[in-house]
């Protein structure tokens, strides 16, 4: 474990364009599917370079910049970054997506990095964040299940 990093590998049943469009979707029915309980979307209009998202957490909107997407036949990166102020302390966020077409699955990854610069609290958030982003790997199988490729 390094601290302030999070990352998760899934695999999931569906082929590469199918998890692409889910994710790429201008009404973010995989985005609100992904979200922790506390959370919610407030605007998201779609995956783009320098697209803006706002979501509410708990009771809080914070504002997130996509700053890079990249899309081939094999592989889709995108990272996004908080645009407008931190959020329980964090002052940095790095949400780095890649996406890697397989033969009989397509590979999701999720990296997050960030800093609080107080190496205390980033213990204690590492943890909180770890279990939020782990979920994700039930998400992303349960989603991608009932999605016809």
């Amino acid at each position: 474990m390094k601290l302030g990093i999070v990352k998760l590998e899934t695999k999931v049943k569906a082929d590469y364009n199918t998890v692409i469009k889910a994710f790429t979707d201008r009404e973010g029915k995989l985005f609100e599917f992904l979200l922790p309980v506390g959370c919610k979307i407030v605007h998201y209009k779609g995956l783009r370079r320098g697209a803006i998202i706002k979501l509410k957490i708990l009771g809080e909107v914070i504002k997130f910049k996509n700053i890079t997407y990249t899309s081939t036949k094999d592989k889709t990166l995108f990272n996004d970054i908080f645009k407008d102020g931190e959020f329980l302390g964090i002052k940095f966020w790095s949400h780095r997506h890649k996406i890697i077409n397989g033969s009989d699955t397509t590979t999701i990854i999720d990296e997050i990095t960030f800093t609080t610069r107080n190496k205390k609290l980033d213990l204690i958030l590492h943890a909180v964040i770890a279990s939020f982003i782990k979920l994700r790997w039930i998400r992303y199988k349960l989603f991608f299940r009932g999605l016809k490729s």
